[in-house]
């Protein structure tokens, strides 16, 4: 292979997953997702043994005081109940950002277990609910993904892109719409925001967000083309609270780390 495929094939979270890939790269990333995978587990794992914390239980101290003449000998903790956020996943599988999409699906599904409440989301001119199919999904490369979008009703994978349109669905349409309640509701949304000169219907996407308590996007771009050309990103950054550029392996597994930390 060329010294550029050599150099990308020896860090394979570094390889960009937009267009054409090197020679070797599909064996070599296919290879590497197991591994993110793992390590995601153990990084959620830990978060959610640290955080758990008890609290001094007033009440059941009196009550075991009462044997001992009133001196309290045991002190009694009560443990939090677990916070159990919602997360809802927004996920554009138009074809430009198509290959990024399988493989943050493949992990998110990883990371959200059947224990965790989740929704996910499919979209490119419209929204199409498909939990229920991400969930029974195995793959991670975009031809297995073909199989996938073909099995989620109301899917139109070969549509041109209307961001607009899908977060107007999602925030507002009588049936099909997102319901997040901000107190406990994590929204992601992975896509490049180029919506074909569309209406991006910002007012949409700011009520959805202001609905939940954390809004993160995973853009699959560099982050120099944010903005340019057909993209709207911009008139949806106002109302996120975390923005990563995923445009390979390591993007996406920062973004990942950052859903992490909200839950």
């Amino acid at each position: 292979p060329a010294a550029g495929s050599t150099a990308a094939l020896s860090d394979p979270r570094r390889i960009d997953l937009r267009g054409p890939l090197p020679s070797g790269a599909e064996e070599a990333l296919a290879r590497e997702l197991p591994r993110l995978i793992r390590e995601i587990r153990l990084t959620a794992g830990r978060r959610q043994g640290a955080a758990r914390r008890g609290r001094l239980w007033p009440a059941r101290m009196l009550r075991r005081s009462l044997a001992t003449g009133g001196v309290p000998f045991a002190m009694p903790a009560r443990a939090p109940r677990p916070r159990r956020p919602e997360v809802i996943l927004l996920v554009d599988v138009s074809w430009s950002v198509r290959r990024a999409a399988a493989f943050f699906l493949a992990v998110a599904r990883a990371l959200v277990s059947s224990r965790r409440k989740a929704r996910v989301y499919l979209f490119v001119d419209r929204l199409a609910e498909a939990t229920t199919a991400v969930a029974r999904w195995r793959g991670s490369d975009p031809r297995e993904l073909a199989s996938l979008l073909e099995s989620v009703p109301g899917l139109d994978p070969l549509a041109a892109s209307d961001y607009g349109r899908a977060f107007y669905q999602a925030a507002h349409a009588r049936q099909g719409s997102v319901r997040a309640r901000r107190r406990d509701t994590v929204l992601v949304v992975l896509g490049d925001a180029r919506s074909n000169m569309k209406e991006p219907q910002a007012w949409a996407f700011e009520d959805l967000a202001a609905r939940c308590s954390r809004v993160l996007w995973l853009d699959p771009e560099p982050a120099e083309l944010w903005g340019t050309g057909d993209s709207v990103l911009h008139a949806y950054l106002p109302s996120c609270d975390v923005v990563c550029e995923a445009r390979d392996l390591d993007g996406i597994a920062r973004g990942i780390a950052e859903i992490v930390r909200s839950l």
